[in-house]
């Protein structure tokens, strides 16, 4: 009995560590091969949802607010879907009620960073390899065109856009590739992750650049979740504001 209670708390230590009275995850309970199931799962997901709201449901799915929306959850169904059958708490994607007020600062330092980089990196894709103009049409439909568009597309960014994307990304890919690459590996390989799965090479750049400084912030502040959701939020929300006063 006292070796099975041995057991039990390294196994609770090897878990999850006490610091200031605060839980915090040290391990995760899956890895790397689960890692890339999950993604294929969501490939496969988000191909099926695309290809039904622009030839099936046209009509329904015009709007691109919806479809923003409905291809954000897709990225977060298939790991929601894993996390439940296998009874694995939110806690371990970093979720917890402390919040971001705490980092307030913290996170005002690092999105002037953000923003220079995501822009500079930007421009040197764009001077490297010209947007095509079919290619155009498709980045004008995210821009906010009225000021109603502006607060809906902004609304979705703080709720939708940035929570996905980083439990997702950080919370899961990031964490899972930690146990064979280490903590700067499991970062680099979740940025490549994270720019690939935007699909064309002109936000490649950025999106690995943006996910480079998250997974960094992540790491620093124990993998607290809501710091790369506020920071991406805040991020988003800042381009949506420019290209709304600069395209105005």
């Amino acid at each position: 009995m006292s070796i099975l209670f041995g057991l039990s708390v390294l196994a609770h230590r090897r878990v999850v560590g006490i610091d200031k009275g605060k839980i915090q995850v040290t391990r995760v309970p899956w890895g790397a091969s689960r890692v890339m199931l999950i993604l294929f799962y969501t490939i496969i997901l988000r191909f099926f949802l695309e290809f039904s709201m622009l030839t099936v449901f046209p009509r329904v799915f015009l709007n691109n607010l919806t479809m923003l929306t409905l291809g954000e959850l897709s990225l977060i169904a298939p790991l929601m879907v894993y996390l439940t059958k296998k009874r694995i708490s939110l806690i371990f994607l970093g979720l917890d009620a402390e919040g971001v007020i705490p980092y307030s600062r913290f996170i005002l330092i690092m999105l002037p960073l953000m923003l220079f980089t995501g822009v500079l990196s930007g421009v040197i894709v764009q001077t490297l390899i010209p947007i095509p103009k079919e290619f155009e049409k498709v980045f004008e439909v995210l821009i906010p065109i009225s000021f109603t568009d502006l607060i809906f597309f902004s609304i979705a960014t703080v709720l939708v856009v940035a929570p996905c994307e980083e439990l997702l990304f950080r919370g899961f890919v990031q964490r899972g590739l930690e146990s064979p690459l280490g903590g700067t590996g499991s970062i680099i390989a979740s940025s490549i992750i994270f720019g690939l799965f935007h699909l064309n090479p002109w936000q490649f750049l950025p999106a690995f650049t943006l996910g480079l400084i998250l997974g960094y912030a992540f790491k620093k502040k124990d993998y607290r979740i809501w710091i790369p959701i506020a920071l991406h939020a805040s991020y988003n929300v800042t381009l949506l504001v420019l290209s709304y006063f600069f395209t105005a």
